[in-house]
């Protein structure tokens, strides 16, 4: 009637204290059942009080001495009954729990609990931490309870650490690279950095991480241009934490960082008298005191495996898609100051990012344009006013390929013209240079060297300031420092030198030969420096070139040893063989894919560091430099030849006697004359008597006869051929009044009062006369020669004393 159901529990159902649960289900007539339902009820007063959890080992955060088996023990009370007691054990050099969700043993009598910590759980003079916590069967918890722990002895000294860089006071607009050291007597866990801009008054790195390397002990981390606001100053914190959780105090360096590199305005690179003096744009945007420069120089021209230079556009996209990065911080390691391309790299943000990197990297760039394009003026505008510019090239040796147009001489030039005048109207802070070549042709030109095209091309062109002329010879330029001095009283550089290093005569690379031929030339042309003497016209070089460059011979997708002969042949008339070769390498060949002072890859080859030896300008070749001379007289076949390192530098085949002068200072030849002393005895012995005594003391003089140098029936013992003999006794002669009529006659002489006979040859009648001798230059480079120099090789020490002692290294025979 009512629906109810009831039921009595009796008391022998139940424990007090404890919870149970009673169930109900309903059964109908047919057999149907409800669902069970049920209640959970505890018997007697509910229990809702935690346990009590104490830890008595360890008592407090401490020491442990090792990592062996470790107690770790504590009491656990409760209204009711402990259930478990819950371990826990972080390991802090893992960074994981060695132990998770353990039991402990517990005793309810005693109320205390225990558990052992394995030596395995732990890792010895690192941190742990050991946690836990009691439950009670009402189901109540108590809190975690924990010890921190440090296994083994503990360290309580913080990091040392230090701020190397950026060394000054500034930062560049793209950031840098903050780097220095940390130690410790453990283990450096991490090094913290901080950004603080202090235009946004907001820390725009917070808490970053820096690299560090525990091998060098070194740590590094690169501060972004989103970091800085330029224009602003910055603050750069850094903080050391080691294993133990020590910290280091916080170093900091406040710096001011500077606008963007293209806006901090151009360097100012001008030309006066034979020097280009260089007053380079800083980073806090004033201008360095003008220095004159010492150009030392690469030629770029950075093309890929499978990738042609095909026009002016392929060049300028190779030039700006190509590694310059990694190869401006390696031409900062080999010590190059400047580097030259062969294209512009236009004038959006790519052209201005790859100055930017030449101008953190030290370098600066020479810029070569097309004079025949009108479109140059556009790049003019865009970069003249970035610091890394150096000068701009129009043209890269005009005067052989004519500009690519089919031009004129008259008419190349008048375009290189035009070209400069233009530039010195858009541009008043850089020179104007333009870039010359030289033949094989060209070779055997010496004082010729006024009859031929560069006058013209050079006269035609007066607005270019400085000239670049690109010149291969073998080991040696001579006679090209005495070519320019008669042709032009302008400054000059070398837009290409240098050699590749596939030996054509071997048939194998040659870093060696590569290496040695690069110092040589760089010898004599350091010794040229107008930066270091005014008298001087030269102001560096470029040398050809930086990298090797696959595209230029038959497959582009690899490096072909295939090349062409560079060599110029001398002959006498009706003669089958050459009086002398002149080379434009030491093997005659030019094997274009070989040039580089790094491979393709940028492996750095042999060249590159003797280069950047060299190019410390402390190098001398201390080895002397073998000359020869050779003279004939024998008609229509006579000829002087006269030989510096086994290649030519001059041959002469006009009648008289001829003197070359060796700059001793400088290695390479001051003078070449030829006095035409058998048609003209009186007046031409007066000339050579005044060029003789003229000579610098201590210069090298190499003497020779072609033809004849006697009048017919006559000797040099003749009162008319006076002068001559005094002359020739003068540069070193002893054997002058010898020679008469139809006779060869060679020498090797050191001019001066005291004048020293070197080797000296006097031949028969159609017999050749030959000198050949070994001469050390001015091996400090100090402008002294050896005979007036006390101190030669300029280390402190008198030559007399190392003579004496027998330490002289540049003399052996007195050692």
């Amino acid at each position: 009637a009512t629906t109810t159901w009831n039921f009595t529990v009796q008391p022998s159902h139940l424990t007090p204290g404890a919870f149970a649960k009673l169930w109900v289900q309903a059964l109908d007539a047919a057999g149907n059942a409800s669902p069970w339902l049920s209640r959970r009820v505890f018997v007697g007063a509910l229990d809702t009080t935690p346990p009590l959890l104490a830890i008595t080992i360890p008592s407090v955060d401490g020491v442990l001495s090792s990592s062996s088996d470790t107690p770790f023990s504590g009491t656990a009370t409760d209204a009711g009954t402990i259930s478990r007691i819950r371990i826990y054990v972080y390991d802090e050099a893992r960074a994981a729990f060695t132990v998770a969700d353990a039991t402990a043993s517990y005793s309810a009598a005693t109320g205390s609990w225990s558990f052992a910590v394995q030596a395995a759980h732990l890792t010895s003079n690192a941190y742990a931490r050991l946690w836990v916590q009691a439950l009670d069967t009402a189901g109540n918890a108590s809190a975690w309870l924990s010890r921190r722990v440090f296994v083994g002895v503990p360290d309580t000294t913080a990091p040392a650490i230090t701020m190397t860089s950026p060394t000054g006071s500034s930062l560049p607009p793209v950031g840098g690279t903050l780097s220095g050291t940390a130690t410790d007597a453990g283990t450096i866990s991490r090094i913290r950095i901080y950004v603080y801009d202090e235009a946004r008054a907001a820390f725009t790195v917070s808490d970053a991480i820096a690299s560090y390397t525990a091998a060098t002990t070194t740590w590094n981390f690169t501060v972004q241009p989103s970091h800085l606001t330029p224009g602003a100053f910055a603050k750069l914190w850094v903080q050391a934490l080691d294993a133990a959780g020590n910290a280091s105090p916080w170093l900091s360096r406040r710096l001011l960082v500077q606008t963007a590199i293209s806006q901090l305005g151009p360097s100012r690179v001008t030309v006066s008298g034979t020097q280009v003096l260089v007053a380079r744009r800083q980073l806090n945007g004033t201008l360095s005191a003008a220095q004159p420069l010492k150009l030392r120089g690469v030629a770029y021209s950075p093309v890929d495996a499978g990738e042609v230079v095909e026009s002016l556009q392929t060049a300028r996209q190779h030039l700006r898609e190509s590694r310059y990065a990694e190869d401006f911080a390696l031409m900062q390691e080999l010590g190059a100051n400047a580097v030259k391309t062969y294209a512009d790299p236009g004038t959006d943000g790519a052209a201005i990012a790859l100055l930017d990197e030449a101008y953190q990297r030290g370098l600066m760039v020479a810029i070569t344009l097309d004079p025949a394009m009108p479109q140059f003026t556009s790049v003019v505008q865009g970069l003249k006013d970035h610091p890394a510019l150096l000068c701009w090239i129009l043209g890269n040796e005009w005067n052989l390929n004519r500009l690519f147009r089919g031009f004129s001489l008259a008419e190349a030039a008048a375009a290189v013209e035009a070209a400069a005048q233009t530039l010195h109207g858009l541009d008043a802070n850089h020179p104007v240079a333009s870039s010359l070549g030289f033949l094989t042709s060209h070779y055997n030109l010496g004082p010729d060297v006024v009859a031929s095209e560069f006058p013209a091309a050079i006269a035609e062109a007066p607005s270019v300031d400085l000239w670049g002329l690109n010149v291969y010879r073998g080991g040696s330029f001579d006679p090209l420092f005495l070519e320019w001095g008669l042709l032009s009283s302008t400054p000059f550089f070398l837009t290409e030198f240098g050699t590749d290093d596939w030996n054509a005569a071997t048939g194998r690379v040659d870093e060696a030969l590569q290496a040695d031929t690069a110092m040589g030339l760089w010898d004599e042309l350091h010794r040229h420096f107008s930066a270091t003497s005014t008298a001087r016209q030269c102001v560096g070089g470029f040398l050809f070139e930086w990298n090797d460059e696959w595209w230029k011979m038959s497959t582009p997708q690899s490096q072909d040893s295939s090349g062409f002969t560079l060599e110029q042949p001398i002959f006498a008339p009706g003669a089958a063989a050459p009086l002398a070769v002149f080379r434009g390498h030491p093997d005659g060949v030019s094997n274009e894919e070989h040039y580089g002072l790094v491979t393709l890859s940028r492996q750095r080859k042999q060249a590159f560091f003797a280069m950047q030896e060299a190019f410390r300008l402390g190098t001398t070749r201390l080895e002397p430099v073998p000359v020869a001379v050779q003279s004939a007289v024998d008609g229509a076949g006579s000829f002087a030849v006269f030989t510096k390192r086994g290649l030519p530098m001059t041959v002469r085949q006009s009648r008289g006697i001829h003197l070359v002068v060796i700059d001793r200072a400088a290695g390479t030849v001051s003078s070449i004359r030829r006095f035409d002393t058998e048609a003209s005895p009186a007046a031409e012995c007066a000339a050579l008597r005044s060029v003789a005594f003229g000579v610098r003391a201590g210069d090298v003089v190499l003497g020779a006869i072609a033809g004849s140098g006697v009048p017919f029936g006559s000797t040099m013992a003749s009162a008319v051929m006076a002068p001559c003999a005094e002359g020739l006794a003068r540069v070193g002669s002893q054997r002058a009044l010898e020679i008469g009529s139809q006779q060869s006659w060679a020498l090797i002489g050191i001019a001066g009062a005291a004048a020293v006979n070197v080797a000296e040859g006097l031949g028969a009648a159609q017999q050749p006369a030959q000198a050949a001798a070994d001469i050390l230059l001015d091996a400090d480079r100090d402008g002294l020669t050896d005979a007036l120099d006390a101190d030669n090789d300029n280390d402190g020490l008198t030559d007399q004393l190392e003579w004496s002692n027998g330490t002289d290294i540049l003399d052996p025979e007195r050692r």
